[in-house]
């Protein structure tokens, strides 16, 4: 099963590592909560797709356990007082899920598979505005249902047929 939990800390402490190491000690956190707003500039994220819907069936290894692959899409958004900063922001998330993050996160099982735009989600707060510069990527996820949970149904062991003339 895709641990969700976990699957949020290698993917938000990697981005983090990612822009310490180029100066921004910028937090990421999970939008859409009730908590206070860090200060800026800081990285928001939301799983917009949980688990995008596929006709794929389910493999199964050696062992009877069944998988297969789950794709979730992510939605970040740089957030700043500062536009050049929010862009800056930005593009090093990108960089890091398009190319330098791919042997931390595929080591973990996970794939950014596709980096979408990065585009303008300016907002204005009354007299200020807060630049905001976001793109969505696409995750590739090991999903894995053990063999006692995938047959749990059991088995059909015999059936009669009954003609009817």
């Amino acid at each position: 099963m895709v641990n969700q939990e976990s699957v949020e800390t290698l993917i938000v402490s990697g981005l983090n590592t990612h822009l310490r190491s180029h100066g921004f000690n910028c937090p990421v956190i999970m939008a859409n909560q009730t908590a206070p707003i860090p200060p800026y500039p800081y990285i928001s994220y939301t799983v917009t797709t949980p688990v995008r819907a596929d006709s794929k069936g389910y493999s199964v290894d050696s062992k009877g356990a069944r998988y297969k692959s789950l794709v979730q899409t992510w939605s970040f958004t740089a957030n700043s007082d500062d536009d050049s900063q929010a862009n800056a922001v930005a593009m090093l998330a990108y960089d890091y899920f398009a190319l330098s993050g791919n042997t931390y996160l595929s080591d973990n099982n996970i794939v950014a598979q596709r980096v979408q735009s990065i585009t303008s989600r300016d907002n204005l707060l009354t007299i200020d505005y807060e630049y905001r510069k976001g793109f969505d990527v696409d995750f590739l996820l090991y999903h894995e249902i053990s063999k006692a949970d995938s047959e749990t149904a059991g088995y059909i062991e015999i059936v009669e047929f009954k003609v009817i003339e």
